[in-house]
């Protein structure tokens, strides 16, 4: 393992902006090991997902498990030594991961990796429905209705501030509409948060953020 590790997990919702904080972040320096892009519909990602596949597959299988009904502790028996694994393969002295599944699992998470950071991702909870709506059909083509995405957001953003008020390690909490609205004061609250620099990526950011761009139709 490496020594002073600090390890970034971006949490969020399902379309709550966690790709484009997690992108940020890529760019002040942290190390997310994998892009993702064009995603299935370019649309919905369209400067990439920043996503590791292997911790995106594990973290999505054990999710699934808790929904299908296994309890917490028999989920952790079955993934956690090969979590752990994945954490030592990937772990660098700036790094971290984000997947929509996360938060589910966190104190399962947060045992297997050194000095995590959380940087949590929170959107209005209408238009993280609306934007979940349209990704629905675009990528699965899948009709949701407003009111089952509502039902779907509401209770994803309950679990996620659940699973991450009750932990001790530092947190940092940014928004979609934050982010959107002045991108670089967020980049500074990252960079203070991480302790990094972001003057130097300044134009970097302002570029890779699209602030008109939206998902929602």
């Amino acid at each position: 393992m490496a020594k002073n590790v600090k390890t970034v997990l971006v949490l969020g919702v399902a379309r709550s902006g966690t790709s484009m904080t997690a992108g940020m972040l890529s760019i002040l320096g942290v190390e997310l090991n994998e892009k993702i892009g064009p995603p299935k519909v370019a649309s919905q990602n369209p400067k990439g997902a920043f996503e590791n596949i292997n911790f995106g597959t594990i973290t999505s299988k054990m999710h699934k498990a808790l929904a299908e009904g296994k309890p917490l502790r028999i989920v952790k028996q079955q993934y956690s030594d090969r979590l752990a694994e994945m954490v030592t393969i990937h772990e660098q002295p700036l790094w971290g991961f984000k997947s929509a599944a996360s938060h589910h699992i966190l104190s399962i998470i947060l045992p297997v990796v050194k000095n995590p950071h959380l940087v949590i991702v929170v959107r209005s909870l209408m238009h993280n429905a609306q934007s979940w709506q349209v990704h629905m059909k675009d990528v699965y083509g899948k009709n949701v209705t407003l009111q089952e995405a509502l039902k779907n957001a509401s209770e994803s953003q309950h679990i996620l501030m659940r699973n991450t008020l009750v932990s001790t390690c530092p947190k940092l909490f940014t928004s979609y509409e934050g982010i959107k609205q002045d991108p670089w004061k967020e980049a500074g609250r990252m960079g203070k948060f991480l302790n990094i620099d972001p003057e130097p990526k300044k134009e970097e950011i302002l570029d890779f953020i699209m602030p008109e761009y939206t998902t929602l139709k």
